[in-house]
C-alpha cells in the first residue's frame, strides 16, 4: 500500500448519505426474467430474479368458444408463489375462431378479434383476472409496433381501440393494474409490413419519444395504463451504438417528464431487455447487434445497471415503479437464429444450469442487495481509467488520460463502481499500461480500509491493497489491469 497503512480487503467512512437511495427491496424487485415457467422457476432465485413475465395466450387457453385450459399455467403461478416470485402475464394473441383476420390471411392469432368477437376478448380478460387473484398487474399483448406480433392497417389505432381499451377496462374493473403497450425501441414504427421494411433505423431517440408519445395520447390511451411497457432500450452503451443507433437514456428523461412526473404513468417497465439482432428480412434474426461482442455476459451489467442508476434518481418514491426483464430463461438456440448467448440457462449434458449471462445477472443483484438496507446513488465524484495519476510524463497516454465509462452506487455504507473497460479507443492506448486506476471522492479517511474487486460473471473477490490519499482527500486505488470488460470495484466502510 502506497500509504504504508494496514489493509485487508475493502473499509472507507463514507462522509454523508447518498443525495438520492430507495430501499434494498426496491432493487430486489427491479430485476425480472422473461419465459420463467414452473420447471424453470427454481432458477429465478440464483439468477436474481423477482419477476418473471410469462404469457397468458388467448389461443392456448381458450381453444374453442368457452373451453379452458389453464393447468400449465396453474402450475406456473403455484411455483412462482413457492419460490416467491411475482408473475407478469402477457395477455395476448387470438384464437382462429375469433380472429378479425381477412378471409386467407396468414398468421390469424397476430390480429386483433373481430368487432363482433370483441366482447369475447373481455370475457376472457375477465377469467383469467379472476382465476389469479394474487397478480397485480397485467401487461397487454406484446409489441404491437410491428406486424410480426400484430398485423393492422394502423398498429397504433388498432392496439388501444380493440384490443388496450377492452382489456383494460376489465382489469381496472377488478382493482389490478396494466403494463402497456409492450412497445419495441429495435423498431419505432407505426406499421411494419413484412416485405416493406424500410433500411435499419433502430434505437432512433427521436423517432421513439414521437411514436410512443402517439400511442400514449390516442384516445386518451395513457388512462388506461398505469406502468408504460417498453423493449430492448439498451442501458447506456454509449459510443459502441454508433452509427448503428443511438444512447436511448434520454429517451427514460422523456418519459419521466412528460408521463410520470406529471402523474399521468405511476412508472416504466422494461419487460424485454438483452442480447438482440441484426434483421435480415424474411430470413428472420441471424446475427447479434454490431456492437454486442464477447463476452456476452458483460452486456447484463451494461443494460441494468445506467437503467437503475436512472431510476434511484428519478422519483423512485414506490416499489414497483421501475424494473428491468432479461429475455430469457431458457437454454438453447432460438426458433429465430441462434441467440444463445441471451440465454439465462444452458445445458451440459443432462444438466441445466445457469449460464455465464444468468450467473452475472445473479452476481449484479446479490452485490446490489445482500444484506443491504438501501441502495442509493453515490454522492462524490468517481473517475475509472488509464492515466488519472501521470507519474511518467513522458508517457503519451499520461498527456491524455482515457477515462472508461462507470456508475456509482452507495450500498448503505459500502461504495459500489461498475465500469466498462472495453470502449471504443481503449487499443490505441499504450497496452504495456498495466493498472487500472480509479478515484474515489468525499470519502472520510481511516487506517482500516478495504477495496476489493469483484468478479461480475461469479462474485470473487481480489483484495486490492495498492492504495493512497491524495491532498485534497481523494481515495487513488490503482487495480491490476484486467482482460474482463466488467469492472466492479467495492469499497466497504462504516459511515460516520
Amino acid at each position: 500500500m502506497r500509504t504504508g497503512l494496514a489493509v485487508v480487503l475493502t473499509v472507507l467512512t463514507v462522509s454523508g448519505l447518498a443525495a438520492q437511495s430507495v430501499p434494498a427491496d426496491y432493487v430486489r424487485s427491479f430485476f425480472g426474467a422473461v419465459h420463467v415457467d414452473a420447471e424453470r422457476m427454481r432458477f429465478a432465485g440464483p439468477a436474481g430474479a423477482t419477476w418473471s413475465r410469462l404469457g397468458v395466450q388467448w389461443p392456448r387457453h381458450e381453444p374453442e368458444r368457452d373451453v379452458y385450459t389453464f393447468e400449465d399455467y396453474d402450475r406456473t403461478v403455484a411455483a412462482a408463489r413457492r419460490h416467491g416470485v411475482r408473475l407478469l402475464p402477457v395477455l395476448a394473441q387470438t384464437p382462429e375462431w375469433a380472429s378479425g383476420a381477412p378471409a386467407g390471411a396468414a398468421m390469424r392469432h397476430r390480429y386483433p378479434a373481430a368487432e363482433s368477437e370483441l366482447d369475447e376478448w373481455r370475457e376472457y380478460v375477465a377469467t383469467v383476472v379472476d382465476r389469479y387473484p394474487d397478480v397485480e398487474y397485467w401487461e397487454i399483448w406484446n409489441e404491437p409496433n410491428i406486424d410480426w406480433f400484430l398485423r393492422a392497417d394502423a398498429n397504433h389505432r388498432e392496439y388501444v381501440d380493440r384490443i388496450l381499451i377492452p382489456a383494460a377496462e376489465v382489469i381496472h374493473a377488478h382493482g389490478r393494474k396494466v403494463v402497456a403497450p409492450s412497445y419495441t425501441l429495435e423498431w419505432p414504427l407505426d406499421v411494419w409490413p413484412l416485405k416493406e421494411r424500410p433500411a435499419r433505423h433502430s434505437y432512433n431517440v427521436a423517432s421513439a419519444i414521437r411514436d410512443v408519445d402517439r400511442w400514449l395520447a390516442y384516445h386518451d390511451a395513457w388512462r388506461h395504463i398505469d406502468i408504460l411497457s417498453v423493449h430492448y432500450s439498451k442501458g447506456d452503451t454509449e459510443k459502441p451504438m454508433l452509427p448503428f443507433g443511438e444512447n436511448m437514456m434520454p429517451f427514460y428523461d422523456h418519459v419521466h417528464e412528460r408521463w410520470i412526473a406529471t402523474g399521468r404513468l405511476d412508472g416504466i417497465w422494461n419487460t424485454e431487455e438483452g442480447l438482440t439482432a441484426e434483421e435480415a428480412g424474411n430470413a428472420g434474426f441471424v446475427a447479434l447487434e454490431p456492437w454486442e461482442k464477447e463476452p456476452y455476459a458483460q452486456w447484463v451489467a451494461r443494460y441494468f445497471v445506467p437503467v437503475l442508476h436512472w431510476a434511484i434518481g428519478h422519483d423512485w418514491t414506490a416499489p414497483d415503479r421501475y424494473k428491468v426483464f432479461w429475455y430469457h430463461m431458457k437454454h438453447g438456440p432460438s426458433g429465430k437464429g441462434a441467440l444463445t448467448p441471451t440465454n439465462l440457462l444452458e445445458r451440459v449434458g443432462e444438466e441445466v444450469r445457469l449460464s455465464e449471462t444468468g450467473r452475472a445477472m445473479g452476481t449484479l443483484a446479490r452485490l446490489l442487495t445482500e444484506g443491504r438496507s438501501r441502495v442509493g446513488l453515490y454522492d462524490g465524484p468517481v473517475e475509472v481509467g488509464l492515466g488519472l495519476f501521470p507519474t511518467d510524463t513522458a508517457a503519451a497516454n499520461y498527456f491524455a488520460p482515457y477515462r472508461f465509462r462507470s456508475y456509482a452506487f452507495r450500498l448503505d455504507d459500502d461504495v459500489l463502481v461498475a465500469a466498462w473497460l472495453d470502449l471504443p479507443g481503449i487499443e490505441l492506448l499504450d497496452p504495456t499500461v498495466s493498472t487500472i486506476e480509479a478515484a474515489v471522492h468525499g470519502l472520510a479517511q481511516t487506517e482500516d480500509l478495504r477495496v476489493s474487486v469483484v468478479h461480475y460473471v461469479d462474485g470473487t473477490e481480489m483484495p486490492v491493497t495498492d492504495l493512497a490519499w491524495a491532498a485534497d482527500g481523494t481515495l487513488r486505488i490503482f487495480v491490476p489491469r484486467i482482460a474482463d470488460p466488467v469492472l466492479y470495484l467495492k469499497v466497504e466502510g462504516a459511515a460516520r
